[in-house]
């Protein structure tokens, strides 16, 4: 293999967790039958299908420059498997003259990380003329992936041209992206860093693992199973011969402890690029070697099975805690189990963090949110596998609730009136709720790369079989979650109109006396009106008498997001006043009403 060049900075996040025991394991280890005279390399393995680069063909017996494929698991152990492969570089563009590989797949996110190269053709030809190119330069792409489909491909957010960013990996246990650098400041030659992603969407800055794992030499092909960083290095401390082997260390332990080999996987020769099956409960996987080889730049790829792992059964809770996007800076949480019982509470550290240690895998709990104005209780995932687990919880969303209440949604409402009744009841200052659209990153000129031929439209792969995806259905109402709700005093129509008495203002100043005076978070108008009339006029009618009232509320101090409302028109009468009925205009007149309640 020609090693792709790459780096550090400093951990910050200490964590104490023990995990997967490697001490005392069997290991089958077989070649697959599918390998060429070329070079493949295991990347990742999603969804019964490996993922592999494997170089081009050239004049010369090898080509630096590498492809990207999928083949279906089917075919892995057979000797024509090779010409089943599916091509993902097709995906990327139109031109093949680029390295592609490796990538990897974040199947819970459905995102992909793909490494590609740097430099353009002309600009790897002018620095070979120069005697400055050290190395096949890398940087890395984001993108969405779903249904075997690359779309949304972005520059990640720390590529320089200057050096290599590769090798991404994801962690969903510590919401980590791991990545192999030759940034400025590390050890020397290659480094394993991690960015965190901030609630906005971005990545927070590079941090580099520390001098435990990373070496003078290079350290690269990170890749984490179940709260373990697996990666490829040939510089620890204890290791012999400079060929790359395959170590690992618990993500807990990068400050205190040092990385171990993984000796029943490793050679005396190359072994690197370790990868694993979709299934949590087994160590099953792919690596790559050139061992057994007659010559030393043939790679190719093994499948593996670890056997009698040993698999500790607690694992540390990290809790953070956020309201619109801000994290809470105070506060204590205390854990219950799935009965309500209390088990510990702590208080928040200097890293706006709780820390539970030693719970029980495969248990259900629970955790309670307080500080001097908000209490809220959250349900803990069932974590059955990861020794270390980062949850974030948000206040307004993840709470659990005592109840919860449906409100059609704005669009839904005013769609029932024509244009005339709209100027009429003032729909044209009704702000539609609306999903807040991603922040888009953007790169620093200088960053940038100057060729963008490799973020070209995607081109479908002939051969990949889309799956049709079913449009979501429009959403009509909207669920509101409470503890606590209070009802007030109904203001009441005049037949066929939705003009407010003046006495029932006197009652709406009340009400919004009272908003204003407490932390309530929604005030919720149901109107409604008599049996007279057909139906879906009298619905309209309704949405009318609740937009009359919504606009007085806003022109005395409400705030458009305080106020839910909704048009019942004639569905919920409060007495058999309905069609056919004879009734007097003092028991109509009860049924042409708005009813107020305020959520907590």
């Amino acid at each position: 293999m020609k090693y792709l060049i790459f780096i550090l900075i400093l951990l910050s996040f200490q964590l104490k967790i023990s995990a997967q025991n490697f001490d005392n394991i069997n290991v089958d280890i077989d070649k697959l039958e599918f390998n060429t005279g070329l070079s493949e390399i295991s990347c990742d393995y999603f969804d019964g299908s490996l993922f592999y680069f494997q170089n081009k063909k050239a004049i010369k017996r090898y080509s630096q420059y590498y492809d990207l494929f999928s083949l279906d698991s089917s075919s892995l152990n057979k000797s024509s498997g090779d010409n089943n492969k599916v091509s993902l570089t097709k995906q990327l563009t139109i031109v093949t003259d680029y390295h592609e590989g490796p990538c990897h797949i974040d199947e819970i996110n459905n995102k992909i990380y793909i490494t590609i190269s740097s430099l353009s053709k002309s600009d790897m030809k002018r620095e070979k003329k120069l005697h400055t190119l050290e190395s096949n330069r890398l940087r890395l792409l984001e993108g969405d992936f779903n249904n075997g489909i690359i779309s949304n491909l972005q520059e990640f957010s720390f590529n320089n041209p200057a050096y290599n960013i590769a090798h991404a990996t994801y962690s969903n246990a510590t919401k980590r992206l791991y990545f192999a650098s030759s940034m400025p400041g590390g050890n020397g030659g290659s480094d394993i860093f991690y960015c965190t992603k901030n609630p906005d969407g971005t990545w927070g800055l590079p941090i580099n693992i520390g001098k435990r794992v990373n070496s003078s030499e290079n350290e690269m092909f990170p890749q984490v199973k179940n709260g373990v960083l697996f990666f490829a290095t040939n510089g620890q401390k204890k290791q012999v011969g400079k060929d790359l082997d395959i170590y690992y260390i618990k993500e807990s332990d990068f400050l205190t402890e040092s990385p171990k080999p993984l000796e029943e996987l490793n050679s005396s020769y190359d072994d690197y690029a370790i990868c694993f099956t979709d299934d949590p409960s087994t160590f099953e996987g792919y690596l790559t070697s050139n061992r057994d080889n007659s010559f030393s730049e043939n790679d190719d790829i093994y499948h593996f099975d670890i056997k009698n792992v040993v698999i500790e059964k607690t694992y540390d809770l990290f809790a953070q805690v956020k309201n619109n996007e801000v994290f809470m800076k105070k506060g204590n949480a205390t854990l219950l189990d799935e009965f309500n019982n209390k088990l510990a509470t702590v208080a928040i550290d200097d890293k706006r963090m709780f820390y539970f240690p030693k719970l029980e895998k495969g248990k259900k709990y629970k955790m309670s949110y307080s500080d001097d104005l908000i209490t809220r209780n959250f349900s803990v995932p069932v974590n059955n596998y990861y020794p270390t687990v980062n949850e974030t919880f948000n206040i307004e969303s993840d709470a659990i609730y005592k109840d919860t209440l449906l409100v059609n949604t704005v669009t839904v409402l005013v769609e029932k009136l024509d244009s005339t009744e709209k100027l009429i009841a003032k729909v044209d200052t009704v702000t539609p709720i609306k999903k807040e659209e991603p922040k888009i990153v953007k790169l620093d000129p200088k960053v940038l790369i100057k060729d963008t031929a490799i973020l070209a439209t995607v081109k479908k792969e002939p051969k990949i079989e889309v799956k049709v995806k079913k449009e979501p259905a429009v959403v009509t109402t909207e669920v509101i979650k409470f503890d606590k709700k209070e009802t007030f005093e109904n203001i009441y129509f005049a037949f066929d109109s939705y003009t407010i008495y003046p006495y029932s203002k006197d009652k709406l100043d009340k009400l919004i006396a009272y908003m204003k005076s407490t932390d309530a978070k929604y005030l919720v108008l149901e109107a409604f009106t008599d049996s007279r009339g057909s139906s879906s006029y009298n619905e309209k009618l309704s949405v009318k008498r609740a937009l009359a009232c919504r606009e007085y509320l806003l022109a005395n101090g409400i705030t458009e997001d305080q106020i839910r409302y909704t048009g019942f028109g004639e569905k919920k009468l409060v007495n058999e006043c309905g069609n056919g009925v004879d009734c007097p205009e003092s028991q109509h007149k009860l049924n042409r009403r708005i009813e107020f309640t305020v959520i907590y």
